[in-house]
């Protein structure tokens, strides 16, 4: 396993107890990965990045809601994406339209969770959940789990279920943001972040990659690719089948299951696929969707790769029209 800062293993312990620590690590659930790191770029590029990861995130997770829907009629092709991204086929929030789920809604309990105490974030993310398990929107049965075993009595650390699901991704982009400016924490705080939900380490370590990702395009300079830049954090992954799986996705030879298993890796590799269709947002929902049958996850994440590369001007005024989306880009 990577080797892993013992005074910033230090600094979790003292925030979430020598138990969480020693029982996550000893199951490998604490997982790290690099983070390169460029020359600070102007703030007004940083934040209208920042802006569209946000923007794309909460597209994608409502565009999974809207074609999924749309399977019990036509479908959608691509020209129906575009029009629902230019707000032309739409419907009242209150008649099925435009709402937030569990991706996005998640997202923001991470985000804040990390904002207010970087260390001490997965054990007020657990209470989050807790709290407001009733009030997530479609939540995947790794956190409905999580939060029945927490209710029995389990401990935080122990609660969460052996998944390989993806539903934790959405949280790893949390962290990516939250964290950029500390690139030697992000690895390990977007594993502990999944582990409370997602208790295998091709989870914790996807959530790592993402969450790296993430940091990596929104903090690289204008001159710098995003070729450049994915391959430099899935070559830092240690798990050899995951490493491989991505590698042969960046290379071309990637393949999906079909049906589509809604694991991590899968995820992670479709919405990276996926951004081959550049700048136009429709294509890219498009072809992730028709590939996992509308996966929340999945599609929120695409969008999230999206927003990241081309900022905020890569994001339709559509985001304004989804029931929440204005109050979580305060964020």
């Amino acid at each position: 396993m990577h080797h892993l800062d013992p005074t910033l293993l230090q600094r979790y312990s003292a925030a979430l107890g020598d138990d969480a620590i020693d029982s996550l690590a000893e199951r490998e659930l604490i997982r790290s990965v690099d983070t390169p790191t460029f020359p600070e770029i102007d703030a007004g590029l940083l934040a209208d990045r920042v802006a569209g990861t946000v923007g794309g995130l909460t597209l994608g997770d409502a565009f999974a809601s809207r074609f999924r829907r749309s399977r019990n009629d036509d479908g959608m092709d691509l020209a129906d994406v575009h029009r629902w991204l230019d707000g032309r086929r739409r419907t009242s929030a209150g008649q099925g339209g435009d709402r937030l789920t569990a991706p996005s809604q998640t997202f923001v309990m991470s985000a804040e969770a990390l904002l207010g105490d970087p260390h001490g974030a997965p054990r007020e993310l657990v209470a989050t959940l807790v709290r407001q398990r009733r009030s997530l929107r479609s939540p995947g049965n790794a956190v409905r789990h999580t939060v029945d075993n927490l209710r029995q009595g389990a401990p935080w650390f122990e609660a969460a279920p052996p998944s390989y699901g993806n539903a934790a991704l959405p949280r790893a982009v949390a962290v990516g943001l939250a964290l950029h400016a500390r690139p030697d924490q992000i690895g390990i705080a977007a594993s502990l972040d999944a582990a409370v939900s997602h208790a295998s380490p091709q989870a914790t370590e996807i959530a790592a990659a993402l969450a790296s990702i993430v940091a990596t395009i929104v903090t690289r300079p204008e001159n710098v690719p995003l070729g450049d830049v994915i391959p430099r954090v899935i070559a830092s992954i240690e798990l050899d089948e995951v490493r491989r799986e991505l590698e042969e996705m960046m290379a071309g030879n990637g393949r999906f299951a079909v049906p589509f298993s809604p694991e991590a890796v899968d995820s992670l590799k479709l919405a990276v696929w996926s951004q081959q269709f550049g700048p136009d947002l429709a294509g890219i929902l498009h072809a992730a969707a028709t590939i996992s049958g509308g996966d929340r996850a999945t599609l929120a994440v695409a969008g999230v790769l999206h927003g990241a590369t081309f900022g905020l001007a890569g994001i339709p005024d559509r985001r304004l029209d989804v029931e929440g989306a204005q109050a979580l880009g305060v964020l």
